[in-house]
């Protein structure tokens, strides 16, 4: 850990004009509108070769099967849900960099505050904001802490796409789960001893597998759809 955490503002933030602000939110609009394009793209890509290099015959009777009980195809819906809640889970996440970079800039340190708190006082401004201790044992503490929170985040997400899934791809999902426990734990890991960048590696695994399911999801609704 390189950085200050504290910064050169009167409350310890970095301090920027205006114009380098919009600067490092619009580079935080770009980053997630790539990482959602590629990033759904490769899973989509994923998704359909399971799909088809797979059981193909038998995954089509599982989801034209799948909450269909009068088959008229209404349980594709329960697909398509899930894929609305898992791409709202991914929103709620990823919206929080916009405001983020314009409070933190560049400074990686911060980066693990959740919230940043203020201390109570005749001038609120110039009171020293309150942020997470990132030294020592502590700072591991509470970077594993955080990486715990943002499992939360994302469980519901995956929770909906995957109890959906796993009715048509049973074996794809378990294994595609396991990537994401993996990923998760080096996740805590790397966040936990190195900070922030080292759970990179973490995070794409995880959220590779997380939209990947959420394409399954998408293939199972679309394909009962077709089938009924």
């Amino acid at each position: 850990m390189t950085q200050p955490l504290m910064s050169d503002g009167a409350n310890g933030l970095p301090v920027a004009d205006e114009a380098e602000k919009s600067k490092a939110s619009a580079k935080s609009v770009k980053m997630i509108s790539a990482i959602f394009v590629v990033g759904h793209a490769i899973s989509f890509g994923l998704a359909f070769a399971i799909y088809k290099l797979g059981s193909t015959s038998k995954y089509d009777s599982a989801a034209k099967a799948a909450f269909n009980a009068d088959g008229s195809g209404m349980g594709a819906y329960a697909f398509f849900s899930a894929v609305v809640y898992s791409m709202l889970t991914w929103w709620l996440n990823m919206y929080p960099l916009i405001p983020k970079s314009r409070v933190m800039l560049q400074n990686k340190q911060m980066r693990s505050n959740m919230y940043i708190y203020q201390v109570n006082g005749s001038s609120p401004s110039e009171q020293p904001a309150v942020l997470l201790d990132e030294t020592g044992d502590v700072g591991m503490y509470n970077r594993a802490n955080r990486s715990m929170h943002h499992f939360t985040e994302w469980t519901g997400g995956v929770l909906f796409t995957s109890l959906c899934c796993i009715h048509v791809y049973p074996f794809p999902v378990f294994v595609l789960i396991v990537v994401l426990a993996v990923g998760r734990v080096l996740h805590q890991n790397g966040y936990a001893t190195g900070g922030y960048g080292k759970h990179a590696p973490g995070f794409m695994l995880a959220i590779a597998s997380y939209t990947t399911i959420e394409m399954l999801c998408l293939i199972a609704g679309v394909r009962q759809l077709m089938l009924s």
